[in-house]
């Protein structure tokens, strides 16, 4: 079997690691935008590849359009580009894919609107009812490119050197404390893409942790648990969304290690102001 991974960032890399161990006898390529990356995918033993993406992607390396497999981690740039560049970055890269090729996006649970309620895959977004349309028209690109394909619409991510309590440690005036937070550890993503991979599943599945504290308990806590200067809300009883992960809590196989955002492990330095 032939594996690419299009953007082996921090979370592309650590799951091609897993595809390695999962499929030994795979030929796996993954693509970066730095030489010094390309050095470090060889030594893990893989075909570091050095490519970056423009908005419409004209050509790409054999080693890619011969995969059986390939997987796309390539961030949206939301804050730096419209959402049509996303959207466009995508349906020129399946262009170039034949529709054998079976693809794993990992797109994000933003694709949700803003709306006080609990999601499940089985919501409908549409164009105009969506929270990011870049991301829901790659979407669309993805479901019709092939019946066989998977999307991963992950929630928050956290873990390692992603500590997000640091963003809003010592914040005065902060609103929405009320709403739920929708995060997911790194390893859980990892562990559901593989295990819904291996069990031949197409479609869409949401990935986020169960439990969902409100955002001034969690980020609060976050900072007393880690000596942080503590984060200020504003008075609000305003709710927000829920993201559920039933569907992916119900494959055979699959449990959190980490259902619950206030047991998250990092690394050290991550828990620094």
């Amino acid at each position: 079997m032939k594996i690419s991974f299009l953007g082996a960032g921090w979370l592309g890399f650590p799951l091609a690691l897993e595809f390695q161990k999962a499929f030994p006898e795979a030929q796996i390529a993954a693509s970066t935008t730095t030489a010094e990356k390309v050095q470090e995918l060889n030594k893990a033993g893989f075909k570091g590849i050095l490519l970056r993406f423009p908005e419409r992607v004209m050509e790409l390396p054999s080693e890619i359009l011969e995969s059986d497999l390939l997987v796309l981690s390539i961030p949206p740039m939301s804050r730096r580009q419209p959402p049509s560049y996303h959207a466009n970055q995508i349906q020129s890269l399946l262009n170039l894919i034949p529709n054998s090729t079976r693809v794993i996006y990992t797109s994000s649970t933003s694709v949700y609107p803003d709306l006080s309620q609990t999601f499940t895959e089985d919501f409908l977004i549409s164009e105009n009812q969506t929270g990011h349309a870049g991301i829901w028209h790659a979407e669309q690109s993805v479901l019709q490119h092939a019946s066989h394909n998977l999307i991963f619409r992950l929630a928050g991510l956290c873990g390692y050197d992603r500590f997000l309590a640091r963003h809003f440690s010592g914040k005065k005036n902060l609103t929405n404390g009320n709403w739920p937070v929708n995060l997911v550890h790194r390893d859980d993503v990892i562990r559901a893409i593989k295990q819904v991979f291996s069990l031949q599943r197409s479609g869409i599945y949401n990935v986020c942790a169960p439990e969902h504290p409100g955002k001034q308990e969690y980020y609060t806590q976050q900072c007393l648990q880690y000596g942080l200067e503590l984060p200020i809300y504003s008075p609000d009883l305003s709710a927000g969304k829920i993201i559920s992960s039933a569907k992916l809590m119900s494959e055979p196989g699959f449990s959190f290690l980490f259902p619950d955002p206030r047991q998250f492990t990092y690394t050290r330095t991550s828990l620094q102001v």
